[in-house]
């Protein structure tokens, strides 16, 4: 008998990192029950428990790959729900040293809207799957546990709706995927377990976005005016999203924070480097107010180092690893993780008939999928050292070697196509940074930078 068809899972916070592992757990699973702190809108509004959420989201072309893995069709609902599609090669103008990157072809295909656009997209296909059910309005306030604290046993939750009241829910597996405001080192520390090492990677940036109506005059799709360390701190990225709207924010590093009032507004834009954005926008009519958000920098929880954690609970998402949301690369790693979730239960659950040992291997192999990203980007962050929090001041030779390399491929982006199509492969993670240190490569980022 599959003894975990016939139990239920839990999953703490419903959005993109938790509905991609209630699906994957919906397989796994008789139940999966997600308990949701906001009350979801009927429409596209946006919600108060994801704080950057105003701000513009990228979803990276292997995060897209691993919906479909998820959810097969859903690039077309993204499209039929009002999702842009932006061409690499041909509508990216991407400014960086102070050079526009040249255009290639073929171009690497990618989608732009706002979050809840597609978060609704992915919440439609959760709702239509009957294993699954969301209780709105709720939020965790701790865990339950066996009587000797070594396994996690369900949660107990409180109504938001006033009346405060408490529920226990029992469960075989609870997965805490809850963001940045995670409680998960209160919770474990309240059952006898050791709060974990923690690494910030904080090159103190911060942003201010404002949703604008898409002028006539403007053709392109997405215009990037980069910060360059050590020459502008400044710079601002517009996208094209549902509803012939753009969405734009502006960026401030090393503690330059963008204003939110509308006359600073325009005038940050007025006086960037170039002014691609400004251009567009000076007469554009705005839609929505200033929106600011200066959390964001990059933390890692090393759950996986701890000696002894709780069997049957888990943590995932932005509750492990948050990044600088600049990168665009919070999504895409929370499917990644749900995916690696999945098959982690299915290796596990070919030799065990129960959970026990599963939390271990799973934080463990979360690491793996984490790697990548993580070295992406506080790579981009450390570049902006010695005022990064996080990045020692006198790095050592193999550190020195990353971010002068990193230095020289990103000049080089900026003169030769091929190294521009090869770095937009990267950071759309369906290509890895070996790509670099081909002879041939290696050979052109020499020439180029």
């Amino acid at each position: 008998m599959d003894t975990l068809n016939s139990q239920q899972a839990i999953v703490i916070g419903g959005s993109m990192a938790g509905m991609a592992s209630a699906e994957v757990l919906s397989r796994h699973f008789e139940r999966v029950l997600i308990i949701e702190r906001d009350t979801y809108a009927e429409d596209t509004e946006y919600r108060k428990g994801i704080p950057q959420n105003r701000q513009p989201h990228a979803l990276l072309q292997r995060g897209l790959m691993g919906l479909e893995e998820l959810f097969s069709g859903i690039t077309q609902d993204w499209i039929d729900a009002g999702a842009v599609s932006i061409d690499f090669g041909h509508e990216v103008e991407w400014l960086t040293f102070g050079k526009w990157r040249p255009h290639y072809e073929p171009g690497l295909i990618s989608y732009s809207s706002s979050r809840p656009a597609l978060e609704n997209v992915v919440r439609r296909r959760i709702q239509a799957n009957s294993k699954i059910c969301i209780q709105q309005s709720c939020e965790v306030i701790d865990l339950i546990s066996s009587p000797d604290h070594g396994t996690v046993t369900g949660v107990r939750v409180r109504s938001r709706d006033g009346k405060h009241t408490e529920t226990v829910h029992e469960a075989a597996l609870v997965i805490d995927t809850s963001g940045r405001e995670s409680h998960t080192q209160n919770w474990i520390n309240q059952i006898g377990y050791d709060c974990p090492e923690r690494t910030v990677v904080n090159s103190f940036p911060g942003y201010s976005s404002r949703v604008y109506e898409r002028p006539a005059s403007f053709t392109g799709q997405m215009i990037y005016i980069q910060p360059t360390p050590g020459v502008e701190k400044r710079g601002a990225i517009m996208l094209p999203i549902e509803g012939n709207r753009l969405h734009v924010a502006l960026i401030g590093m090393s503690k330059d924070y963008p204003p939110t009032d509308e006359v600073g507004f325009i005038r940050f834009l007025e006086e960037l480097p170039e002014k691609a954005i400004y251009n567009v926008l000076k007469d554009a009519k705005p839609l929505s107010p200033i929106s600011g958000y200066r959390r964001a920098e990059n933390i890692r929880y090393h759950y996986e180092r701890l000696t002894r954690w709780p069997e049957n609970f888990v943590v995932l998402g932005d509750a492990v690893l948050a990044f600088n949301p600049v990168y665009g690369q919070g999504m895409t790693v929370a499917v990644l993780s749900a995916l690696k979730l999945g098959e982690c239960l299915q290796t596990h659950r070919s030799h065990n008939t129960s959970l026990t040992g599963f939390s271990k291997m799973f934080l463990k192999a979360l690491v793996e999928v984490q790697a990548f990203s993580w070295q992406l980007a506080t790579g981009e962050d450390m570049r902006w050292s010695p005022e990064t929090e996080g990045c020692s001041p006198t790095p050592g030779m193999i550190e020195s070697f990353r971010l002068g390399f990193l230095k020289k491929v990103m000049i080089a982006s900026t003169k030769d196509p091929v190294i521009t199509e090869a770095l937009y492969r990267v950071m759309n993670m369906v290509a890895t940074p070996a790509v670099f240190f081909r002879p041939d490569m290696m050979l052109r980022i020499l020439r180029a930078s």
